[in-house]
């Protein structure tokens, strides 16, 4: 099957040809414009024929005529440049639209309206102003530089000596060589070229212009090279004659972008200097790799003064190579941030409940402390081993070249010697080799398939367990190849060089920075990279084994340079064999039959075929440059695209910091998820479980339907630097295939224990199986439970115990501060001026031990008759006074609730009264709560002999928050009772008979008054606290019932309490006689909804916290705890103990809410252990045509992330795959600007990822959900 595959949308093709024209003839814009704005775009091309051809002419090879050319070329720049800039003046001071030329490589051509040739806005087109004032300097030197680079290069005798006496082509060498000057010169000053070969979207600091001058310059070096600074030497001479050739092609490179831009070109140039010739390696960041290369820049400065001492070189270097290889940088980064942490957690911010949050936070600043210790001192033991090795073999090496010196005559002595190596050397290659052969079968027989990722390691399931045995050997094996064997190759290294025994007397400069650079190599690639140090110096020892006499690479090089070379070649093996694949891969993929498949696939196949010679020098060619291959339009047609960095990317790690990908509903889950997976990574590379992982190499790793990008940066001794990259959860169909098939892999690898490879030939290849701490993902379908009546029944019955729970939790939380406070007495507000000091009652127990009345002062007491206000206030309220008894019920244990009787020795001596009221005549409330001698009528017909009644306030009035008792902890804020009575006053129809359990009461007064709390009040012990509370309470209740609440301190304290769970629960289920069958009635949608935090009524929205903190996760916590109660036990019936138990574990272990709210965000980041949602959907019945007759019905589903120990798989990534697709996507959005969004999605491909890979380019060309910064993994997490 195949389709027809739009590479570009119809109305770019146009553009595109313009762009490809005006690439190739270097920046002339000639279709859309006039025809003198074309006859003025080519006079201004041809300028520097102005300079050039008078000089040719004259063919005067002198230094003057050189300088001259020079200083026309640079007064040119400045001249054409100062003239744009006047006519951008002009133009902005006439107040015409001004043309801006956009930097961003993503914008197409500017339509400009030409208003004739002498127009400003003209001239702005033809000449458009820098952005910075330096620029038009810097850009006017460097066409100088330009002119003078040329000058002698080009002179026709200079190129018959280079390519012969009798070239017939010279005149054509010159000739495209001007065209190529020209074109230098035009994009250097004039405009700035769309080149193929771009590297950045925005250009902000104009290094595009400079470019094509870096080229034509770099071009000339080998000439002036050989001509003043050696003066011999036949690769130079071979080298300038290729470069004649190389100038003249320099438009068709141009057009192809095989010649990279300047920036990435001395990125690219930096980092090969580092690894082949200082033994560095590739850094994370700009700043990095510029103070890294620095630091050896200086390192091979203070060597090359002391050449002449081979001792003294062979010690700094061996010394020094374990010192560079270190993350001096990052340790040191590390150590002022543990400082500064330090600092802050030593002297904390003072709140109310930080105390805890302090001293965690000091705990894990003294545990990074420690591992960074621990690493600091690993260091240090093994940097002390290094450095007495190099010591004591140097000083063995000085004394054997003192046998070879003459002190008489000063001089040493030659002596003839073999180049190959002495049996000693040799027997010391053998044990290398024998290492190097362990290390590799260890890897294999560690990562899931070996061979190639062909067949199953038979060791790997034995090295996926967590024994003991297992756990010694992988510490043992990461301390032998990463550090005993780094011992023993510097060993090695210095009998190697010991076998050179001296230094050439008659060295060159350049032959002299050789040997220094490969000498710093040496040692410092040992620590830096030993795996690939140990398979270049066993290569180097088979070298010498297989060749039975000296050759030109023995003879010639020193060992030092013999073993740079081969760790050249070795890499650039590597390389090719990776292209090798690509190439075989994309062909193959593109004729395999899928939906996307083109319809010239068969063809591009046998052109492939026809073309096989070329695409082995492509290989070829590519890996030794180290440039990524450009599949161009990711179909099997390829060029070569220009070298990159490793990171490939320009400031990898700051592309996402700048805007909103990590800010996604997914970032979150891999915010959580990727710091423990780079930990696990780290240490099952220490192990050697991952193979050999060199910077530049893609791993994938995937759980459930996270999926996980992640490169190596940065690479050196004991450290290595990632960054990792999430992918979006929500699957679309853009590359839902290409995740099926990634599961399909792993599936097949590590569930069914398959003893072949089935997808041996797919960029991704399993590797392991890691445990990580992360969050584990289960979504589930509740409809069918949540709609049963049992299930909406105990949810109803929960929220009356979660809301006593979580009031009282939050009520405690807020009195925090005036329990901790010393105790004051407060002034009274002026509205109880008037009230007796009723606080000198403790207890109702007292009032109904009066015996008189005459001894009370009633003067101090209001008139009972009440005002008309209050009179108004007490109709308003008579509804809501008739349900005191809302949240009261008789408890099922009598034992656990106390009698007043008992309590009145343990409170101890009571306060002194001036008189006694009246008795009055209440029998006493047994345990339970229950009078089992007077019912409610008797206690009224009692009470109507007995008409002292205090006034009947408004609730708000007498709501006081500032109670230094012990009632006063139950004491709710003003504001809440406002809203409260507001909630009441909505619902004054609606009369209830629902009780609260007394038991479920005094469990959760225990569970929440602490010692702390006892002691403020000195009520001696918990227990008593406790008691005296409920009491209180529970004679709250027997006077209401007789309407005899007369005294102040019940209404304030417990009335309220009652008032605030009946408001609370009104807002959830409204106004109803009996909850339990109203929430029948609504159903499960008013169980969603009032999840979610929209409930019934919103009048508590003036006071966020209830709402917040008392409501919403009261009413969330009751679905939890009965869906648990349902869904496992099948039990509708719940223990207070287990009710108690449940609600500790939420609060401590638990997030419940909705999964697009910041909380939950918070909560993710924080790492909480379990995190529950709930969430419902409209589904309606497609088959049915009308509107009116569709079926729709609700899905419910929650969502339950639980914290824990998960097997994340792990893949890795043939990554010249990776830099092709990458290279193909950079060069298509934005040099062609295709804008065809649906283009990789009809192209979905699961050999090869290419729609991942797309996704996790760095922006603006991708677009995944979330981006780390370079992190950071070394020994401390081993």
């Amino acid at each position: 099957m195949s389709t027809e595959v739009h590479l570009l949308s119809d109305y770019k093709k146009d553009f595109v040809a313009k762009r490809f024209l005006q690439t190739f003839i270097g920046g002339i814009r000639l279709p859309s414009v006039p025809w003198y704005v074309k006859l003025l775009q080519l006079v201004i091309f041809g300028l520097p024929l102005m300079g050039i051809v008078p000089y040719y002419v004259i063919n005067d090879p002198s230094g003057l005529s050189s300088l001259l050319l020079g200083i026309f070329g640079m007064v040119w720049a400045l001249l054409l440049q100062l003239l744009g800039r006047l006519a951008h003046w002009r133009a902005a001071h006439l107040g015409n639209t001004v043309l801006h030329l956009s930097s961003n490589l993503l914008d197409e051509e500017n339509e400009v309206q030409f208003e004739g040739l002498f127009c400003a806005k003209t001239w702005t087109f033809l000449i458009p102003p820098k952005k910075h004032w330096v620029n038009v300097l810097f850009h006017s030197l460097m066409a100088g530089i330009l002119f003078l680079s040329c000058s002698q290069y080009l002179l026709k005798s200079t190129i018959q000596e280079f390519l012969g006496s009798k070239t017939p082509f010279s005149e054509l060498v010159i000739s495209l060589a001007i065209l190529s000057i020209c074109q230098a010169f035009h994009s250097l000053v004039i405009v700035s070229i769309p080149e193929s070969a771009v590297f950045r979207a925005h250009d902000n600091l104009e290094l595009n212009y400079i470019s094509r001058p870096i080229h034509v310059i770099f071009v000339t070096i080998p000439y002036w090279t050989l001509t003043h600074l050696v003066s011999q030497s036949s690769v130079l001479h071979y080298t300038t004659g290729v470069s004649y050739v190389i100038i003249g092609c320099l438009p068709i490179l141009w057009l192809l972008g095989v010649l990279p831009p300047f920036e990435p070109f001395i990125l690219w140039l930096i980092e090969q200097l580092q690894i082949f010739g200082l033994g560095g390696t590739p850094s994370c960041t700009l700043g990095r790799s510029i103070i890294q290369f620095l630091l050896s820049l200086l390192h091979f400065g203070i060597l090359y003064n002391f050449h002449d001492d081979k001792g003294l070189v062979v010690k700094v270097c061996g010394v020094s190579g374990y010192i560079l290889s270190l993350d001096i940088l990052g340790l040191s980064q590390i150590s002022c941030l543990l400082k500064k942490e330090s600092i802050e957690t030593a002297v904390p911010k003072v709140t109310k409940v930080s105390s805890g949050k302090v001293s965690q936070a000091g705990k894990i600043v003294q545990s990074r402390k420690f591992t960074i210790i621990k690493e600091c001192l690993t260091h240090v033991f093994f940097f002390t081993l290094n450095t007495l090795l190099v010591i004591l073999n140097t000083s063995v090496m000085e004394a054997q070249m003192l046998q070879h010196f003459d002190p008489v005559n000063n001089v040493t002595i030659a002596v003839s010697y073999s180049r190959r190596p002495n049996d000693t050397l040799l027997n010391i290659g053998w044990i290398t080799l024998a290492g190097c052969l362990c290390y590799t079968l260890f890897n294999e027989s560690s990562k899931a398939y070996c061979c190639f990722g062909l067949l199953r390691s038979p060791l790997f399931r034995f090295c996926s367990t967590h024994q003991l045995t297992v756990l010694i050997w992988q510490h043992t094996r990461s301390l032998l190849f990463n550090f005993v064997m780094g011992l023993w190759m510097t060993y090695y290294v210095i009998l190697l060089v010991n076998s050179d025994y001296h230094w050439s007397e008659n060295e060159t400069w350049y032959t002299k920075c050789l040997e220094i650079t490969a000498m710093i190599r040496a040692f410092r690639w040992i620590w830096q990279s030993p795996e690939s140090a140990l398979i270049e110096m066993s290569g180097l020892h088979l070298y010498f084994v297989l060749l039975e006499r000296d050759d030109w690479f023995i003879s010639v090089f020193s060992r030092p340079v013999q073993l740079m070379l081969i760790g050249f070649i070795r890499d650039r093996i590597k390389e090719m064999w990776e292209k090798v694949y690509l190439i075989i891969g994309l062909a193959v993929s593109a004729i395999e039959d899928r939906p996307s498949k083109s319809c010239y696939a068969g063809l591009l196949f046998q052109v492939n075929l026809l073309f096989f010679p070329y695409l082995v020098l492509l290989v070829i060619v590519s890996s030794i440059i180290s440039a990524p291959i450009l599949a161009v339009f990711t179909l099997p047609i390829f060029f070569i695209s220009y070298p990159r960095p490793i990171r490939f990317w320009p400031d990898s790690h700051s592309s996402h910091s700048n805007n909103g990908n990590n800010q996604g509903a997914d970032a979150v889950y891999y915010q959580q998820m990727i710091p423990p997976l780079l930990t696990a990574l780290q240490r099952a590379l220490r192990a050697g479980r991952l193979g050999s992982l060199l910077p530049g190499q893609h791993l994938l790793a995937r759980h459930e339907d996270r999926t996980v990008w992640i490169q190596l940066l940065e690479k050196g001794n004991g450290y290595v630097y990632y960054q990792a990259k999430g992918l979006e959860l929500q699957e679309t169909s853009c590359h839902s295939l290409e995740v099926t098939r990634i599961d399909d892999i792993f599936q097949d690898t590590f569930d069914h224990q398959t003893k072949v490879n089935h997808f041996a030939f797919h960029t991704l290849t399993p590797l392991v199986s890691l445990p990580v701490h992360m969050y584990a993902s289960s979504k589930n379908v509740l409809t069918g439970v949540i709609e049963s009546p049992e299930t909406l029944t105990l949810i109803a019955k929960m929220y009356k115990s979660t809301l006593v729970w979580y009031i009282l939790k939050t009520l405690l939380k807020i009195n925090i501060d005036k329990v901790k406070q010393p105790s004051n007495e407060h002034a009274k507000s002026p509205e109880l001026k008037h009230l007796p000091n009723v606080e000198t009652y403790e207890t109702v127990n007292e009032m109904k031990q009066s015996s008189s009345i005459e001894a009370v002062n009633l003067d101090s007491w209001p008139s009972s008759e009440p005002s008309p206000d209050e009179v108004t206030k007490k109709q308003q309220h008579s509804a809501f006074s008739r349900r005191s008894a809302y949240f009261l019920r008789p408890s099922n244990s009598e034992e656990s609730l106390p009698s007043i009787g008992s309590l009145d020795d343990q409170i101890g001596q009571q306060p002194t009264r001036k008189g006694l009221l009246p008795p009055i005549q209440l029998e006493p409330i047994l345990p339970g709560g229950i009078n089992t001698v007077n019912t409610p009528e008797i206690l009224r017909r009692k009470s109507d002999t007995t008409t002292i009644i205090s006034p009947r306030r408004s609730i708000i009035s007498n709501g006081s928050s500032n109670d230094d008792t012990l009632a006063g902890i139950l004491t709710p804020p003003q504001d809440w009772l406002i809203s409260v009575e507001e909630v009441h006053r909505s619902f004054l129809a609606a009369d209830s008979d629902e009780k609260l359990d007394l038991e479920w009461l005094n469990c959760c007064l225990k569970h929440y008054i602490t010692e702390e709390i006892v002691r403020k009040y000195d009520m001696g012990n918990k227990e008593l606290a406790v008691k005296v509370l409920l009491r209180d309470i529970i004679l709250t209740r027997k006077l209401r019932q007789v309407q005899i609440c007369t005294f102040e301190f019940s209404r304030q304290k417990y009335e309220f309490f009652f008032q605030m769970a009946d408001g609370c629960l009104r807002i959830v289920y409204g106004a109803s006689d009996t909850t339990e069958e109203f929430a029948q009635t609504l159903g499960p949608g008013l169980v969603v909804r009032a999840f979610a935090g929209r409930t019934q009524s919103s009048l508590l929205a003036s006071v966020p916290i209830l709402l917040k903190s008392v409501a919403i996760p009261a009413f969330r916590s009751a679905v939890k705890m009965a869906l648990d109660q349902i869904l496992l036990n099948g039990d509708p019936n719940v223990s207070v103990q287990e009710l108690e138990d449940s609600l500790i574990e939420i609060d401590q272990n638990w997030y419940l809410g909705l999964e697009d709210s910041a909380a939950w965000v918070q909560a993710i980041r924080s790492n909480v252990p379990n995190l529950f949602t709930m969430t419902s959907s409209e589904l309606t019945n497609p088959t049915l045509t009308t509107q009116s007759s569709r079926q729709s019905r609700q899905l419910f589903r929650s969502h339950l992330l639980t914290l824990r120990e998960c097997s994340v798989d792990v893949g890795g990534l043939n990554s010249q795959v990776v830099r092709s697709l990458w290279a193909s996507l950079n060069w298509e959005l934005l040099y062609l600007t295709n804008d065809d969004d649906e283009r990789y999605s009809i192209q979905a491909d699961e050999r090869l990822l290419r729609n991942l890979t797309v996704e996790v380019a760095d922006p603006p060309l991708g677009y995944a959900a979330f981006a780390s910064n370079p992190t950071r993994r070394g020994l401390e997490n081993f």
